[in-house]
């Protein structure tokens, strides 16, 4: 790692984390089924289709050395691609989320997984990996959501994944992508 000047730390900190980017083709399809989807009784606020996005791990506010030590380390992953199908809704009921995943979990998506955790582990982040399901925020703040509803499969071809940042703007926040890696591995 490069050498920082005194005081580089105390420097304004940035919200970051891991996550599959759908490409184009594969956001709109997410946007238009979210946009379909019956409107809950009690409210909901629909994500912004330009934040779509699929969270392998929060990392929160870092400053510019671990930014640095994350980037290397994605680097090192040498992941292989694979294919979701996006075909169920569900609903986390504390966050009242209503989501977009799958029933069946790739392995490679585990292996990814695991793959990126001992990498940041060496930058000092311990994050589980255990339970982690698929899945991409639809709405936020719904109360009594359907997720009984029969939805038409996505599929998404997973090449690489990115590390994202979150930027406070007026109204909310935007992601953008600081850093996209390849998934192609070898068996």
């Amino acid at each position: 790692m490069g050498s920082l000047k005194p005081g580089t730390d105390r420097a304004k900190k940035r919200r970051l984390f891991f996550a599959l980017w759908p490409d184009h083709h594969v956001r709109q399809q997410i946007d238009t089924l979210n946009r379909q989807l019956p409107s809950p009784e009690q409210g909901g606020r629909l994500m912004n289709s330009a934040n779509l996005h699929l969270t392998l791990y929060y990392i929160g506010s870092v400053n510019k050395r671990e930014v640095i030590c994350l980037t290397r380390a994605a680097e090192r992953v040498a992941g292989r691609g694979f294919k979701l199908a996006l075909n169920r809704l569900g609903y986390f009921k504390r966050p009242k989320v209503l989501w977009l995943g799958c029933d069946e979990i790739p392995d490679q998506y585990g292996e990814l997984l695991n793959l990126l955790s001992e990498e940041i582990a060496q930058c000092g982040f311990r994050i589980e990996v255990e339970g982690k399901r698929p899945h991409v925020t639809l709405r936020r703040k719904v109360s009594k959501p359907e997720t009984d509803t029969g939805i038409e499969t996505i599929e998404w071809q997973v090449e690489q994944f990115v590390l994202v940042e979150s930027v406070s703007v007026e109204g909310g926040v935007q992601y953008q992508v600081v850093e996209s890696y390849p998934l192609n591995g070898v068996d």
